[in-house]
């Protein structure tokens, strides 16, 4: 959050329209995309805290596992983490978009070049 201020409390994020046109920095954006970017780092660290702790509590009963707890908890964290990252990555992509009605009000009622009302913007929320 310190790092990215300005984007949520600072100049905001660039925001594009349908034709790929910058039409300002939007601070309302950018919480958004903090917030995205917040749940995205946040759930794909479920798997990798959660896999180790629900997997070997059963296999620490095991007799002849318990000389090779370690290998078998550090193995469940690495696949916990090729699983967790990708599908976090796959569902919070790293452009979002928002509806321009949720956005300051100069960009509420801004048109194409088609003399169109722009609805919705797109914006880099990172990853």
């Amino acid at each position: 959050g310190i790092m990215r201020w300005a984007e949520w409390q600072g100049e905001g994020v660039p925001i594009i329209d349908d034709e790929g046109n910058t039409r300002g920095n939007s601070q309302i954006a950018g919480k958004a995309g903090m917030y995205k970017c917040f749940m995205s780092r946040f759930l794909w660290n479920i798997p990798p805290m959660m896999m180790p702790a629900l997997i070997t509590i059963p296999l620490s009963r095991v007799a002849r596992l318990h000389r090779h707890m370690k290998f078998i908890e550090a193995g469940i964290c690495l696949v916990g983490i090729g699983m967790g990252v990708p599908l976090a990555l796959a569902y919070f992509k790293p452009y979002a978009s928002i509806a321009a009605a949720d956005l300051e009000p100069q960009f509420r009622d801004l048109k194409n070049s088609k003399g169109e009302p722009v609805k919705e913007f797109t914006f880099y929320k990172g990853i």
